[in-house]
């Protein structure tokens, strides 16, 4: 069934170079609590291009493959100096918003953000709430196509997945160096 909807999903979306930006993220977390975000985002007609990374204390691999898309959204917005008020009012009101081919491992997310038809998403918006009212700010002002592919299977994925891996290293190894304890204590 799922792979039936992936199909559908991919008939629905036209190639990346038809697309004004494309997009890959990946999260990285551990039971550790420490995470990391990476994403890549790039454009042709915009002759644009940037690599962001985030790391996280407290958190999940969810909230960081989730960062690391809203990362990937910002970039753009950043990119193209569409950050005054009346940008977004531009964008939001447009018929024909910027399109963005967003690629990820993360099947869970892929079909939270997906709609079909109807408008209705596969899997319901439940969880990471405050993730989720940032996402839709970004879904007002883009046009998001998301794709499943598989871990490392492009290399700007693989590269990404790398530098979220090594950001969640990062960060866990730093706080431990100063010998900061989980409840931030020194």
């Amino acid at each position: 069934m799922l792979q039936k909807i992936h199909r559908q999903i991919q008939a629905s979306c036209p190639n990346k170079e038809a697309h004004d930006f494309v997009v890959y993220t990946d999260g990285s977390g551990y039971t550790d609590g420490y995470g990391g975000s990476a994403s890549y985002m790039r454009s042709q007609k915009y002759d644009k291009q940037e690599t962001r990374l985030a790391s996280f204390s407290h958190t999940t691999t969810d909230r960081a493959e989730f960062e690391a898309l809203l990362m990937g959204l910002q970039s753009i917005l950043e990119c193209m100096d569409w950050t005054s008020k009346s940008d977004i009012e531009r964008l939001s009101s447009q018929p024909n918003k910027p399109t963005v081919i967003w690629f990820t491992d993360r099947e869970s997310l892929v079909l939270s953000i997906w709609r079909n038809e109807d408008g209705e998403t596969i899997f319901r918006r439940k969880k990471q709430k405050d993730l989720w009212a940032r996402f839709e700010f970004y879904e007002s002002v883009f046009d998001i196509s998301p794709i499943l592919i598989p871990r490392n299977s492009e290399d700007e994925h693989a590269f990404v997945d790398r530098l979220a891996s090594e950001s969640r290293l990062l960060v866990k190894e730093y706080l431990e160096i100063v010998k900061l304890d989980r409840n931030g204590k020194t």
